[in-house]
């Protein structure tokens, strides 16, 4: 009976099996295409975050003077907003006039910020986390768990391909070799 196979002295450098080759070549693959994955979000969150910026309409904002008292704090929730007049500067310099929602308990002639268009027109201030960056980093972050949990999924098949090609090679092994190994003759 002949000895265990000698193993050579850098183990890593020369796999034995077709198997280790194989999952060795898979970890590789999966590592550069989680790299080349990286590579595909950055330009998508930086076309993502460009079209943001282009689509987000011009506002200014400018500090509005109230003509008249918010309604009295007690009259409304503390921190709660109704509509009052107020005169604040367009864009063009243009005085304006209309009717704002500030906090309640406000005196007249308070200041209170207002957002306007590029026409002058009171709009709704815009969140600050729907700026063009955000939109940016999270359509790359959407990119990127998208690629990586595609990349895990086929991962996990592959190797599971190639668990049962080696439990369907040593079974044909054993096969092969049980009768001679219990000294069963067939």
């Amino acid at each position: 009976m002949e000895g265990p196979t000698p193993r050579p002295p850098n183990r890593s450098a020369l796999l034995l099996r077709a198997i280790d080759r194989d999952r060795a070549l898979l970890r590789r693959a999966q590592l550069a295409l989680a790299a080349l994955a990286v590579l595909i979000a950055v330009p998508i969150g930086v076309l993502a975050g460009a079209s943001r910026a282009a689509a987000t309409p011009e506002i200014t904002t400018t500090l509005a003077e109230l003509l008249h008292a918010a309604a009295p704090a007690e009259a409304a929730v503390a921190g709660e907003l109704v509509p009052v007049t107020a005169r604040w500067s367009g864009p063009d310099g243009e005085p304006r006039r209309g009717t704002l929602h500030a906090p309640a308990g406000l005196p007249a002639g308070a200041a209170v910020p207002v957002a306007l268009d590029g026409d002058g027109a009171v709009v709704e201030p815009p969140a600050p986390v729907a700026g063009p960056v955000a939109t940016g980093v999270v359509a790359a972050t959407a990119t990127l768990v998208v690629c990586w949990s595609a990349l895990a999924v086929a991962g996990a098949v592959w190797r599971a391909r190639l668990t049962a090609r080696a439990q369907r090679g040593l079974a044909r092994e054993w096969a092969r070799v049980e009768p001679i190994w219990s000294e069963r003759r067939a």
